[in-house]
């Protein structure tokens, strides 16, 4: 059964409207934890009429409101329920934000297209979807596949023709699993770009050889430079 969070915790997510930052990421976890579903968006809105920016709201206050959802549910504070519907919740918020980007760069016929791959035993979807946003914030074409298993691929590549591959790993997938995943990537495209990245990179430091990836890395703005996607934006949205 669901335990709802407790008073105190709702209380520390009130934010000091003339200090608006202040208590904003407690604020989207009670938002999240709250019985109201529209709390999320309407700490959203409320924190965008105070001026906080579209790239910090979802790479840092969102972000770490999710963080927090899951140190709350390791401190045995909500139950794993609720960290999968506040968490949800939060994520649609992502959603939502995708539909205030320029879509235009991203279509255009020259745009950077890059597949973003995770597998199934992601534990949440919200990292690939949070990175696939930051990626469409620069004027990259992103094609998402999220709990994509072995023999898929050739569906995705039925329907895109990616400059790179960014493959998310997680504690729980299995380094054979993710090896089929990169062979069935080369079947299509043998030069292609193949980034590993994702929590697995902590605890498997030589991943990319034991997968057959190019590259192994979290960190975005060196993953689009290791695959040259830094060069193209650079040159076709910066300067087109």
């Amino acid at each position: 059964m669901s335990r709802r969070p407790s008073a105190r915790l709702l209380q520390e997510g009130q934010v000091d409207p003339n200090k608006p930052e202040a208590g904003l990421v407690a604020a989207f976890c009670a938002a999240a934890l709250s019985t109201r579903i529209e709390d999320p968006a309407e700490v959203l809105q409320n924190a965008v009429a105070h001026g906080i920016g579209h790239a910090a709201l979802t790479d840092n206050f969102i972000a770490d409101a999710v963080r927090r959802l899951g140190a709350l549910w390791a401190e045995d504070r909500i139950s794993w329920t609720d960290v999968t519907i506040g968490t949800a919740r939060l994520q649609s918020l992502l959603r939502q934000m995708d539909k205030g980007i320029d879509a235009g760069l991203a279509k255009r016929p020259d745009a950077p297209r890059v597949m973003l791959v995770s597998g199934v035993d992601m534990a949440h979807t919200f990292g690939p979807m949070l990175l696939a946003h930051q990626m469409r914030r620069q004027g990259i074409s992103v094609a998402l596949s999220l709990e994509t298993t072995p023999g898929t691929v050739c569906e995705i590549f039925g329907k895109t023709a990616p400059d790179a591959v960014f493959l998310t790993a997680s504690h729980c997938d299995g380094v054979e699993t993710l090896a089929q995943l990169v062979k069935e990537v080369r079947v299509f495209n043998s030069g292609i770009p193949i980034v590993v990245g994702g929590p697995l990179l902590c605890t498997e430091t030589d991943i990319a050889r034991l997968i057959g990836a190019d590259f192994a890395t979290s960190d975005l703005e060196k993953a689009l430079t290791l695959c040259d996607l830094r060069i193209l934006t650079a040159r076709k949205f910066v300067n087109p």
